[in-house]
């Protein structure tokens, strides 16, 4: 037995010596200086802004609402962000909101607009500041108009935007491969 116990006490300090020993190993390469840190960071949001332009201006993207304020009674209402989104991919659009459940006609309790987009106009910022700015009609079958849409791009991937006579609404522009959205179902289209 207590042969046992030595054998058991031997292995758990041989385990916590080598642990260690590995530990300080790792941790013996270069550690970054908080100046070098904040330049990496700095570099990573640079790349970041960049590709969110490329996506702008190559007109593949997702734009995930997350809420909305009503001009009406200054209230701020959050969304569902996987079922409010306008997701664009060349010169096709489709816009998803989430209505009264009664008022559905996508199988998601909200109305998809699957249209093409017409007279698209993207705004470089200047001087790498500023913003990006979207601007395009959408028309489809289910609107008997066109529908103006803005959308205004922060340096973080935070959005403004506007549909037509509607709300201010926010949410974040986004690669569509990073995005997680629901997509209903078009009866008109």
């Amino acid at each position: 037995m207590k042969q046992t116990i030595r054998l058991l006490f031997s292995g758990l300090l041989t385990l916590i010596i080598v642990g260690s020993h590995a530990q300080v190993d790792m941790n013996s390469g270069h550690k970054m200086t908080r100046q070098e840190k904040k330049l990496a960071e700095k570099k990573q949001k640079e790349k970041e802004w960049k590709l969110l332009q490329e996506l702008a201006e190559e007109k593949s993207y997702i734009v995930q609402f997350s809420r909305f304020t009503n001009t009406r009674n200054g209230k701020i209402y959050n969304l569902n962000r996987r079922l409010n989104f306008i997701a664009v991919n060349g010169d096709r659009v489709i816009i998803q909101v989430e209505t009264n459940q009664y008022l559905s006609d996508n199988g998601l309790g909200g109305i998809t607009i699957d249209g093409t987009i017409n007279n698209y106009k993207f705004q470089e910022p200047k001087n790498n500041k500023g913003a990006i700015k979207i601007n395009f009609n959408v028309s489809s079958e289910t609107t008997f108009r066109g529908t103006n849409i803005n959308i205004t791009v922060g340096k973080d991937g935070f959005a403004t935007i506007t549909v037509g006579n509607s709300p201010l609404i926010v949410g974040d522009f986004m690669n569509p491969k990073d995005s997680d959205i629901n997509l209903g179902v078009t009866f008109w289209n």
